[in-house]
């Protein structure tokens, strides 16, 4: 955020309370929870949640513009376990949004949520933990992004893959990689 100008940053990192339901099917946090911080309390219920592959993210903050994780092959992206909000609106107000109140904000919130207000609190999806799964990390030099792709199609088997396997590309330039194997810099 240090480059930030002409704008507003709010740090929520006071509002990271996180309850869970007595069904144990959904949890409501606060806006400023972190992904490490929920998947640390939920760990210890046994329970998961849709989060970000990277844990020093906070859940609202991704999930308001999609939310893309481990787990979305299975519980689809964050922002599909929203169930309901409390947002401060830019006059002031403080509304509830759901599939019943509010519903074209709640429907809004979900992926554009970062123009509408600010979360300060919100329900979650939450679901029992899956006993094993794997997560690695691949790096490839550009001049084999053709094969790496072709074989990643293959895999995904034109969205019939499992629910279980769930791959999402970053694109990253990596001069010690890219300098060694002789292709040219970038700027």
């Amino acid at each position: 955020m240090n480059r930030l100008r002409r704008g507003i940053n709010i740090y929520l990192h006071n509002l990271d309370g996180i309850t869970i339901a007595s069904d144990k099917q959904s949890a409501v946090l606060g806006g400023g929870v972190y992904a490490a911080q929920l998947i640390k309390t939920l760990a210890k219920s046994g329970k998961v949640a849709a989060t970000t592959a990277v844990t020093c993210v906070g859940i609202a903050g991704a999930g308001l513009g999609g939310g893309m994780g481990m787990y979305q092959g299975l519980y689809g992206l964050m922002a599909d376990n929203f169930l309901e909000m409390t947002i401060v609106t830019a006059d002031g107000s403080t509304v509830t949004a759901n599939d019943r109140q509010n519903a074209d904000l709640f429907w809004a919130m979900r992926g554009a949520g970062h123009n509408f207000g600010i979360v300060t609190s919100y329900v979650y999806k939450i679901y029992d933990a899956i006993p094993t799964w794997y997560a690695a990390s691949y790096q490839y030099t550009e001049d084999k992004l053709e094969a790496v792709f072709t074989e990643l199609n293959k895999l995904n088997d034109d969205g019939k893959q499992p629910r279980e396997l769930t791959t999402y590309t970053v694109f990253a330039n990596n001069p010690s990689v890219s300098d060694k194997v002789g292709l040219p810099p970038h700027p």
